[in-house]
């Protein structure tokens, strides 16, 4: 009977083991793109010189329901110059400490590997204020217009803005 019980478990470890990488493999199809993951990169990491994701980031985007999450991620990584000067309105500032809205979806870049933040996971605020700003910037907006437009949009929640610095100009 041990033997039996001894060969099940590692038949449930197998199994276990083998669906969690066919489970990775779906979630990347699942998600906006094909996603590619860096297996050197540990928690929540990016690495932007070979654009690919820790398999852990890869594996929250399988299961995130909110397809804007993964864009939020990617235009804080590649748009830190414009969110810099955004600030949050989400309380981060009192809960976490944040900056700016930035620093909601990266703590901090270390050479070209970007180390994340979870707060963007879930935050609508953060999400919007981050997609509202690069698309300004896009459309050839100036930081300081695209400041006041945040400061207009998201400042009457009640809730304090992170102490970012302005934009200069």
């Amino acid at each position: 009977m041990k033997k039996f019980m001894f060969l099940f478990l590692v038949l449930l470890v197998a199994l276990v083991a083998c669906s969690n990488d066919k489970a990775i493999s779906e979630q990347q199809d699942q998600t906006s793109g094909e996603l590619h993951v860096d297996q050197s990169l540990d928690g929540l990491s990016y690495n932007m010189e070979k654009e690919a994701w820790s398999e852990t980031m890869v594996q929250f985007f399988g299961e995130v329901d909110d397809p804007r999450v993964k864009g939020a991620y990617e235009l804080a990584i590649n748009h830190s110059d414009v969110l810099d000067y955004m600030p949050c309105y989400c309380g981060c500032y009192d809960s976490n400490g944040h900056e700016s809205n930035t620093d909601c979806f990266v703590d901090k870049f270390n050479g070209k590997i970007a180390e994340l933040d979870s707060m963007g996971f879930s935050c609508g605020i953060c999400i919007d204020i981050a997609k509202t700003a690069v698309a300004k910037y896009k459309d050839g907006e100036s930081l300081k217009d695209i400041r006041k437009l945040i400061d207009d949009t998201f400042g009457g929640n009640g809730i304090g803005p992170t102490p970012t610095p302005m934009p200069a100009g």
